[in-house]
């Protein structure tokens, strides 16, 4: 037989709904509205505007300025910014730095331009640290559904989901929440935390959910960003051998080089298409995260790679040489 319904299943209902509004409102605290501002001539050389908005998330600042964390997908190509904070007043703000391998970037606004705004200024986000877990209840704060402001309340539907990106992987979760195609956003946790970063670049193609780069697997990337900080460079695309193919091909343990992209310091040092990486300097590879991470500890100086390779149908191991980059983008 069904519970009945009583009045106090109708009032703790209420009341964890007015408790989800009450720290909505305290997250919301956090986040300004973005003007980009795109700039231009048309064939018939008349000058024009584009403007779009994004959602910023205040992460602190360094002394000089007040930085903002944005998603670049929202903001990319524009030439002009200002940022609108909760009590309505608008200010200039430039691009401070940014990351086109995770998909980030930061605007700033100098602290002598808001000077005199203390009870108006966003407070600091806070970032989650803990791994999550499926069935984990979210809420998406910014412009997730086309109406900026907007709140929407689900929950992490799958968490293992990997995308690479060049030199590395970004993890990212799935929610039940239906997807906008314009939308954008941060996902919070109902400690008040912030786990992840609404993006539709860094997933494999999701549809029709919101979907999320983990902030807890991109810590160095995004400390990176807002310290305007080089990330290392070798220009290839890699994934883990998967064990089943490792073991129907008899491939060794390493990660597999999907992709060289011309010019970068991968080609020159004699890295191809379908090598497995599996040593770095003295250090056995298992995974894509485990070599960029000894990749950047050696930075830009030379490693030695063991490549296991398919010479005419034999798998030889080989010997390069390689001399990573420092890039800020």
């Amino acid at each position: 037989a069904k519970a009945p319904i009583t009045d106090e299943t109708v009032q703790g209902f209420l009341n964890m709904y007015s408790g989800i509004a009450e720290l909505s409102g305290k997250l919301e605290k956090s986040m300004v509205r973005i003007t980009a501002i795109t700039e231009g001539v048309d064939w018939f050389e008349e000058a024009y505007e584009t403007v779009g908005n994004a959602t910023g998330l205040y992460v602190g600042d360094n002394g000089l300025d007040m930085l903002f964390l944005v998603n670049l997908d929202r903001i990319e190509g524009a030439t002009k910014f200002r940022v609108s904070f909760a009590n309505g007043k608008t200010y200039p703000c430039n691009i401070f730095s940014y990351d086109t391998n995770y998909r980030l970037a930061v605007l700033s606004v100098r602290l002598s331009e808001v000077k005199g705004e203390q009870e108006a200024l966003p407070k600091k986000a806070k970032f989650a640290l803990e791994d999550l877990e499926v069935g984990t209840p979210v809420m998406v704060l910014g412009n997730p559904n086309g109406h900026a402001g907007a709140m929407e309340l689900g929950m992490v539907t799958g968490t293992e989901q990997v995308v690479q990106v060049v030199d590395d992987e970004v993890m990212y979760f799935t929610t039940g929440i239906t997807e906008y195609a314009e939308g954008d956003g941060f996902v919070f946790n109902l400690a008040g935390e912030v786990i992840g970063i609404v993006s539709d670049s860094l997933n494999k193609g999701e549809q029709g959910v919101i979907t999320a780069a983990n902030v807890s697997g991109m810590r160095e990337g995004i400390e990176n960003t807002l310290n305007n900080v080089p990330r290392i460079y070798c220009g290839m695309r890699l994934e883990a051998v998967n064990t089943v193919m490792g073991g129907k091909y008899s491939l060794p343990d390493g990660i597999y080089v999907s992709e060289v992209l011309p010019g970068s310091p991968a080609m020159y040092a004699g890295i191809k298409n379908g090598d497995i990486i599996t040593e770095v300097g003295i250090t056995p590879i298992s995974s894509v995260r485990q070599f960029y991470e000894e990749i950047t500890e050696v930075g830009p100086h030379s490693v030695r790679i063991i490549v296991n390779r398919d010479v005419k149908g034999e798998r030889k191991e080989q010997t390069l040489y390689m001399v990573p980059e420092l890039r800020f983008h």
